[in-house]
């Protein structure tokens, strides 16, 4: 059984999630934030919050993907393709100028 505040960081991590499919990037990064205060370890909460950073912060973006990859380089390389794919369809002139180049970066 998982302690407290790891059972609430997965709570606060879906919510975070569910407001970036919303496309409610300011609110899905405060709570990744918070997620990332419960627990510092958890990469995809890194990920995701750099995904979000990738619309207006773009140096952010990257110390966040950063920080996700060193804490867990093969769960991050697998939910690259998934989110990248959509960055790319969706976001075309973001996913050229900035995430190619991290993707590049890490190998992926």
């Amino acid at each position: 059984m998982l302690p407290s505040g790891l059972v609430r960081a997965r709570a606060i991590y879906k919510r975070g999630l569910a407001y970036g499919k919303l496309k409610e990037y300011q609110q899905a990064i405060q709570d990744f934030d918070r997620v990332i205060e419960l627990d510092p370890h958890f990469a995809t909460a890194y990920y995701n919050r750099g995904a979000a950073h990738l619309l207006t912060n773009i140096s952010q973006a990257r110390a966040d993907c950063e920080r996700s990859y060193e804490l867990d380089a093969a769960a991050i390389s697998r939910a690259w393709m998934i989110k990248w794919d959509w960055l790319e369809k969706d976001r075309p002139a973001v996913f050229v100028e900035y995430v190619k180049p991290l993707l590049l970066w890490y190998g992926v």
